[in-house]
Order: C-alpha cells, then sequence, then structure tokens
C-alpha cells in the first residue's frame, strides 16, 4: 500500500479492501485504482464508480 498526506479514506476501506481481494478471481490480485481529491463527499458518490487509468481484461483474446 502507498499512501501520502492527502489521501482521505472512506468509512470501512479496509473492510472494504479485504472483500475485494477475496473475490478476486486470481491467488494474487493487484489491487489499485486513482485516489479522489482530499475534499471528495463520499456520501455523495459511494455509488458512483470510481475513475479508472487502465482496462485489464482476464482471459483468453487475441483482442491486444
Amino acid at each position: 500500500m502507498q499512501i501520502d498526506s492527502h489521501m482521505t479514506f472512506a468509512k470501512n476501506w479496509d473492510a472494504i479492501s479485504i472483500q475485494m481481494l477475496k473475490k478476486a478471481p486470481t491467488k494474487k490480485p493487484v489491487i489499485s485504482h486513482y485516489p479522489p481529491s482530499e475534499d471528495t463527499n463520499f456520501e455523495r458518490v459511494k455509488t458512483q464508480s470510481a475513475p479508472r487509468l487502465c482496462h485489464v481484461s482476464f482471459g483468453h483474446t487475441s483482442e491486444f
């Protein structure tokens, strides 16, 4: 985990992270995201998807 002094954590962030790890479809998952700004209203945005910097696809495909 990497954080800095501008991070703000959502309530229960640690329990949510553990749930995400348990649901991951691999034995060595990587959970990453672009952090919200320090003045984010978490109550207002809690049902919105987080911004993504890249896309990953698991499986057999020849798209790439």
